[in-house]
């Protein structure tokens, strides 16, 4: 049995996202560029634990697959301490560019997401020449419901340049059930910049602590 494919190419007014839930967080909107996902650093809090008798605890390290650039001119890279039911300890969780980042933001201020794998195992598929090829979802994201959503994210500009429907198809159709129930994809037409700044100034506020009280 293969997963429901559901791409979207353009949105009017919001996406359902896991759970088929319609996410406020997903209005269409093109106010805001690439990069207005603030975030504040709570320099008290850190002042105040200094002052106690605490041990740092690091985070867990990325989970991911496939190692991301690090140095881009063109879009935005990076990485957030994410602490998720489905995590024994906070975890760097890595993104590759504003979109990546906007839509982490949203996830993670929802109270329905269990778990966020970052550059998930890849699927094999063949490709439009019927020839093998692989492709790595930006998150594989499970809900509290079980559900396990696998998440591509591309401007919509490049979706179309790239006929990038068509090659996701192939890649749903192919992917395993027991990887993901379906497959979604992003673009920056679902995405509610406002939203997502709103978001990021929210996780800067609420961020996991990475000490314990000393024996």
């Amino acid at each position: 049995m293969r997963p429901d494919t559901k791409v979207i190419p353009r949105v009017e007014q919001k996406v359902n996202l896991p759970g088929g839930r319609p996410a406020g967080l997903f209005n269409t909107s093109t106010e805001k560029g690439d990069h207005d996902c603030p975030v504040r650093c709570d320099w008290q809090r850190d002042r105040n634990i200094m002052k106690q008798n605490l041990i740092y605890i690091g985070p867990e390290p990325s989970h991911a697959t496939r190692a991301i650039s690090r140095r881009s001119k063109a879009s935005l890279r990076g990485a957030l301490v994410v602490k998720l039911p489905g995590f024994e300890r906070p975890r760097i969780i890595q993104f590759e560019s504003a979109l990546e980042y906007a839509f982490l933001c949203l996830m993670l201020v929802r109270t329905d997401i269990h778990h966020i794998w970052d550059q998930p195992t890849a699927v094999q598929y063949a490709d439009a020449s019927g020839l093998p090829a692989k492709h790595v979802f930006d998150f594989l994201v499970t809900t509290t419901g079980g559900e396990r959503v696998a998440v591509a994210i591309k401007p919509m500009q490049r979706v179309i340049q790239q006929n990038f429907v068509s090659e996701l198809e192939r890649v749903a159709a192919a992917t395993p059930k027991q990887f993901a129930d379906r497959v979604m994809l992003i673009t920056d037409q679902h995405l509610d910049r406002r939203a997502a700044a709103e978001a990021a100034r929210q996780l800067a506020r609420s961020r996991p602590p990475f000490t314990e009280v000393a024996a």
